[in-house]
């Protein structure tokens, strides 16, 4: 049976989240508004298959890097 969970994509985080959302609520809602759209569209553009696009990855690094900044 496949895993329907999976840890926030927040490094500092091990709150278990559903496969399809990006981060847990509090991580979720902290993010930039402007990240969050970006991350959206790319989700809405391409829905599982966003995640092998650039506009999603360059969406999750800003995500990833907004984070690091915060969490150092």
């Amino acid at each position: 049976m496949p895993h329907t969970t999976r840890e926030c994509s927040r490094p500092a985080c091990k709150a278990r989240i559903p496969r399809s959302r990006y981060a847990c609520t509090p991580d979720w809602f902290a993010l930039p508004k402007e990240i969050r759209d970006r991350i959206n569209s790319a989700w809405r553009t391409g829905g599982p298959a966003a995640i092998l696009t650039d506009a999603y990855r360059d969406a999750t690094a800003a995500a990833q890097a907004w984070w690091e900044g915060r969490d150092a």
